[in-house]
């Protein structure tokens, strides 16, 4: 695996990597983690149906944190927690102002929990503006962050009507 990696990272031209549902572990989290960081011309990046559990995720939430280049990263289903969403909420501290790039964090299906969420959003705020979450009776279990536009659409842009004359 850290020779894929090690591979990707030398492919500066790649931007985006999809490593969807590859069995990958918490054992593999650090390499993940340290990818984020070594590998700034990775824009969009796909870890989502694997299974790095709470173990795995401190060391992926500290390569995002690293990471100013990023736009989207997808987490979905990985086993996180609440522990591990926590991961991802202490790795962003040291951004009072949100993530300077990111524009998409899927953290669907981990299990996160409310509160969790909150925090992370709140980490988030200075550069997200819509947070969306899914509600499966009284739980949350859905949330993803996204900078512009709603789920499934692209950002809104308004039309200059100044220069209009009524004739």
């Amino acid at each position: 695996f850290e020779t894929i990696l090690d591979q990707v990272v030398s492919m500066k031209t790649m931007t985006k990597l999809r490593l969807s549902g590859c069995r990958l572990n918490f054992r593999c989290a650090d390499a993940v983690g340290e990818l984020l960081i070594t590998a700034p011309h990775l824009l969009d990046v796909d870890f989502s149906f694997n299974n790095f559990e709470a173990l795995g995720a401190e060391p992926i939430a500290r390569g995002l944190a690293l990471n100013k280049t990023i736009t989207s990263l997808n987490l979905r289903q990985n086993g996180f927690g609440p522990m591990g969403g926590q991961a991802f909420t202490t790795a962003m501290l040291p951004t009072p102002y949100g993530h300077p790039s990111l524009k998409q964090l899927n953290l669907v299906d981990n299990r996160i929990g409310a509160n969790v969420m909150c925090l992370l959003s709140g980490r988030l705020q200075g550069t997200i503006s819509d947070v969306y979450t899914s509600v499966a009776a009284d739980e949350i279990i859905m949330p993803t962050f996204y900078k512009e536009g709603r789920f499934g659409e692209t950002p809104m842009h308004t039309t200059d009507h100044s220069h209009d004359h009524n004739i």
